[in-house]
């Protein structure tokens, strides 16, 4: 090599050097042969799609008889050999991953006059059109929408088609166990939160049915600063809702605790409480005992907004001190006092003192906050809208009394064990 070109060689090193220690950029290198998320999430999905035919193929496969082999099969009626009817007759089960279609072979017993098919009796699918998963995901959907909105829920996110009138026959098999009496449900009573009181609550909520408005009645049981309750809920005969909640496991131990019953005026809240708790600590709901005195006062005082308000808060005040029989004793002094012909005040104050001695064994206030429990059932107030309205008061819904029943007991259990175990009981329970 010349001199010339060594120097030449030389002075191209540095350059050379640099260019090759230049960090390199895998990003900006790979940018026009990468792909963006959705490119590749389509490619992921048509896999999903290609695993899920080769599951379903799979299934078909094992599920299915031997087309060549028929063995002799004894008639589960009789028990008399039966004979063979048909060849590879086809069943589609509906399953998380598509259809499945197999075979099996029908057989026939002359003596009983019996049809069956012994693989299908084998696999425990003899009643059944699709998977646990398909009908668990139905009973969910169902249970907090209507059937015409579940079937296009089903369609949309899962790919799953079936009519709204396959949806209300799976919902009436699977909700059958829910119109006998026994509860399906516990208490929330266990031995960690003994030293809670139990609160108990119960009311009556208004469902339009095809032929009139009718009631709901609803109860719930908790354990003081514990949030999960258990509901139940009858629409037919109020006499069942008592037998659901004797027959629910966890009722005997009742005695041995604190409960305390908060409702409203209504006299049939307070004859299921003498009925199923006697020995519960009874308190009228302190929001129904306010209503009572406003609408009192403003018939009384009219537009006199100050002393409504001081007419109120007094009356408060002195329940809540245990005065009540006085203040009965004060509004009944009032009510002679007040002129014959002014009816509307007369009535109000009537009203006020009745509704007050109808309830004085259940105005023991003071007690309730001392200990910190609560004086409100708003609880049951708040049970209706979740368990009950948001289902079963939708815009334009008419319910028959059937399906009033089953759907107001569905939501109650549901809103009871949530939804990881809402279908597992009811197949459980009727197993």
């Amino acid at each position: 090599m010349k001199n010339q070109d060594k120097k030449l060689l030389f002075c191209l090193i540095p350059d050379t050097i640099s260019l090759t220690n230049k960090p390199f950029n895998f990003a900006e290198e790979n940018m026009t042969k990468k792909k963006d998320f959705n490119q590749i999430y389509e490619k992921s999905q048509q896999r999903k799609k290609q695993f899920t035919e080769q599951e379903c193929e799979r299934l078909s496969k094992e599920l299915s008889e031997h087309p060549d082999k028929h063995p002799k099969r004894k008639c589960p009626r009789c028990g008399k050999i039966a004979l063979i009817k048909a060849l590879n007759r086809k069943k589609v089960i509906l399953t998380i991953y598509g259809e499945v279609t197999y075979s099996r072979h029908q057989y026939y017993c002359e003596a009983c006059d019996n049809t069956f098919y012994p693989r299908d009796h084998e696999l425990n699918i003899e009643q059944k059109s699709m998977s646990e998963d398909v009908l668990a995901l139905a009973m969910d959907f169902m249970v907090n929408d209507t059937f015409a909105q579940a079937s296009k829920r089903m369609e949309y996110h899962h790919k799953i088609t079936l009519s709204e009138t396959t949806l209300q026959n799976v919902f009436i098999t699977n909700t059958d166990i829910l119109l006998k009496s026994d509860s399906l449900v516990a208490l929330p009573l266990h031995d960690f939160n003994a030293h809670q009181p139990v609160i108990i609550s119960n009311d009556g909520s208004m469902i339009q049915c095809r032929d009139a408005w009718h009631e709901a009645k609803v109860l719930s049981v908790r354990t003081h600063e514990e949030s999960q309750a258990t509901y139940f809920v009858e629409t037919l005969d109020n006499e069942d809702l008592e037998k659901q909640f004797r027959s629910s496991d966890g009722y005997e131990r009742l005695d041995n605790r604190v409960v305390l019953w908060l409702a409203d005026g209504a006299p049939y809240n307070w004859n299921v409480q003498k009925r199923l708790c006697p020995h519960a600590k009874p308190l009228l709901d302190f929001m129904h005992l306010k209503h009572h005195l406003y609408e009192c006062a403003k018939s009384v005082l009219q537009d006199e907004h100050a002393l409504v308000e001081m007419f109120v808060e007094s009356a408060v005040i002195r329940i809540i001190r245990s005065e009540a029989r006085e203040v009965i004793s004060e509004l009944k002094e009032c009510f002679m006092e007040i002129d014959n012909r002014s009816k509307v005040k007369k009535k109000a104050f009537r009203g006020l003192f009745n509704y007050l001695e109808r309830n004085i064994e259940r105005l023991d206030y003071g007690e309730f906050l001392r200990n910190g429990w609560p004086i409100g059932s708003g609880e049951i107030e708040s049970a209706h809208k979740h368990v009950l309205q948001r289902r079963m008061k939708q815009a334009g819904m008419r319910w028959s009394r059937e399906g009033m029943q089953r759907m107001g007991k569905a939501r109650a259990l549901y809103r009871t064990v949530g939804v990881q175990d809402f279908y597992t009981i009811l197949t459980q329970k009727s197993a």
